[in-house]
């Protein structure tokens, strides 16, 4: 379960700190001191309901707390790809309650996908063009919004040559793909960062 600081809470309402202290201590935002401090914690169903209870006076703010925070325990992942079977192989072994997939097949819709979808990770296949998977992965790895995105690279079969630049891929795995063995790389990896493990 993901826990938020008071700092935190304050952070993503777009308020200072005291705002969400005054809450806490009013008992209005639910949570609980940390023994020996007087640091405060909020758990994300706490923070939810408090969003949920409180729509009308939060209004578009509130909309967008509650985007963000069902955003950070979802593990969302970009699969770049024209070949239906990489897209439907992935998307059918991951969790649907805890995985959301999105698709594209290359270039401008990749990058437009990227930043509308805001993916943990983008697993980017090279059979769309070595030119075109390299582009997608270093314009990525240029933007600074995707600092913290990991970029997976399906490459062709163990036997074909490996494109050069790929420094800008996390993680290569090679056709045919485990797919079980890449499912739980993305588990492992997302989850870390999300708490989800």
């Amino acid at each position: 379960m993901r826990i938020f600081s008071t700092n935190q809470v304050a952070r993503l309402f777009g308020v200072d700190h005291d705002a969400v202290s005054r809450l806490f201590d009013s008992g209005r935002l639910s949570g609980y001191r940390i023994p020996g401090s007087r640091d405060r914690r909020i758990p994300h169903s706490n923070l939810v309901r408090f969003v949920r209870d409180n729509a009308d006076a939060l209004g578009v703010v509130g909309e967008k707390v509650l985007e963000r925070l069902f955003r950070d325990i979802t593990a969302r992942v970009l699969v770049v790809s024209q070949d239906q079977f990489v897209v439907e192989s992935l998307i059918a072994i991951l969790p649907t309650g805890i995985f959301k997939v999105t698709t594209s097949e290359g270039g401008f819709d990749a990058g437009f996908s990227a930043k509308e979808f805001h993916p943990d990770v983008v697993v980017v296949d090279f059979s769309i063009g070595d030119i075109e998977a390299l582009r997608i992965c270093q314009s990525l790895r240029s933007d600074a919004e995707f600092a913290e995105v990991a970029i997976i690279g399906l490459l062709p079969h163990y036997d074909s040559a490996t494109p050069d630049n790929v420094g800008c891929l996390d993680d290569i795995y090679r056709k045919p793909i485990s797919f079980s063995l890449l499912a739980e790389r993305l588990r492992l990896s997302i989850g870390a960062k999300k708490e989800l493990v």
